[in-house]
């Protein structure tokens, strides 16, 4: 029968055997998105431009391969108010899911939610999702029902 200290020393001398293993995961190419190449390499961007190189052209006003102070300034000013657009239309899609959401669970409209109808949303979730909230476990429809999108 193996001791404690026994047992210790064993591992401790199978570690660099262990360790020497070289064990890479293989890509799964089922699982493989058709823009990345082998073993989650980028792809070759075949003739589109890279970042670095569309921002150049968009903001150098004076085309000579390079952003100058005034250039990166212009730059970093479109960077920030389309940064600032997209958190506004994010906010604005997130009070909407709020309103509707309140709406359709806060039956006694005193602008919060009892445990009795965070339970509902719960349920209808449970429903929509699965029971881990997972989207893609949820059963399908029948065939006849009518496409309805529920809140």
């Amino acid at each position: 029968m193996l001791t404690k200290n026994t047992l210790i020393v064993a591992l401790i001398a199978a570690l660099p055997a262990l360790a020497q293993q070289d064990v890479q995961p293989q890509p799964n190419p089922a699982q493989q998105s058709p823009h990345w190449g082998a073993r989650g390499q980028m792809p070759d961007r075949k003739g589109r431009p890279d970042k670095h190189q569309r921002m150049l052209e968009k903001f150098d006003a004076n085309k000579d391969g390079k952003l100058d102070e005034q250039e990166r300034n212009e730059m970093k000013a479109s960077v920030k108010k389309i940064r600032e657009e997209r958190n506004e239309k994010r906010q604005e899609r997130r009070e909407e899911f709020r309103k509707n959401f309140m709406e359709k669970f806060d039956t006694d409209k005193d602008g919060k939610l009892s445990d009795e109808e965070k339970e509902a949303a719960k349920k209808q979730r449970h429903e929509r999702r699965g029971p881990k909230g997972k989207r893609g476990h949820r059963p399908m429809p029948p065939a006849d029902a009518p496409a309805t999108l529920e809140l």
